[in-house]
């Protein structure tokens, strides 16, 4: 894994590539004390986030059929619409020092989105020109299950620069700031998580730089 150069929210093109980013979606929701026990036992606050992609592959005029339920089809471009949801749940009353913690947990992540077109356009790139077969009985068919398993291989790439990504530097976040129980600084934390985050990249990545 490697950072990319970070790319404006809006539309990247790449070629037959296009990116498009909608804006990160934030909300805050609040628990009564007793409903907090029973819908969460990882302390007193936490947030979740989603880093999803969208794919619509095209083939051009490249599907047919060589076999009677054998499809063949040539990958031409690919349309990525990108979204970060991201939910806070809070206790009512909520210490303005937790509230800040979690709010470095949205950091974290608005900040990895910030480089998400350029992990989208990596990601997409080697699948661009490839040829595959598909057992269907109609080209639309066809291409429906090739998007679904070009899907997949996708994802799986994205999924590791965005969505794992950030579930470590937050882990590492809340092992610096202890969760928002010590006195380091909310925006130290985020810079020291992401260093040691990239420094252990590295370690397992050499010649990612």
């Amino acid at each position: 894994m490697r950072f990319l150069p970070a790319r404006p929210i809006g539309e990247v093109r790449n070629g037959t590539i296009v990116v498009v980013s909608e804006p990160v979606s934030i909300s805050e929701k609040y628990l009564e004390g007793m409903d907090w026990n029973l819908n969460r036992k990882l302390g007193k606050a936490f947030t979740y986030w989603s880093f999803i992609a969208k794919t619509n592959f095209d083939f051009g005029g490249s599907v047919k059929r060589i076999k009677p339920e054998t499809f063949e089809l040539t990958i031409t471009g690919v349309r990525i619409v990108l979204s970060l949801p991201i939910t806070m749940w809070l206790p009512y009353g909520v210490a303005g020092s937790l509230h800040e913690h979690e709010n470095g947990h949205r950091r974290i992540c608005e900040r990895l989105y910030s480089r998400a077109p350029g992990f989208a356009v990596e990601c997409a790139k080697p699948l661009i020109g490839q040829t595959l077969e598909v057992s269907a009985k109609n080209r639309m068919e066809a291409e429906r299950v090739a998007n679904l398993q070009l899907h997949v291989r996708f994802a799986t790439c994205y999924a590791e620069h965005t969505q794992k990504a950030a579930d470590k530097i937050n882990d590492i976040f809340d092992e610096v700031t202890n969760h928002g129980l010590n006195k380091v600084p909310v925006t130290e934390g985020i810079e020291t998580s992401f260093k040691r985050f990239k420094e252990k990249e590295l370690e397992i990545h050499p010649n990612d730089n």
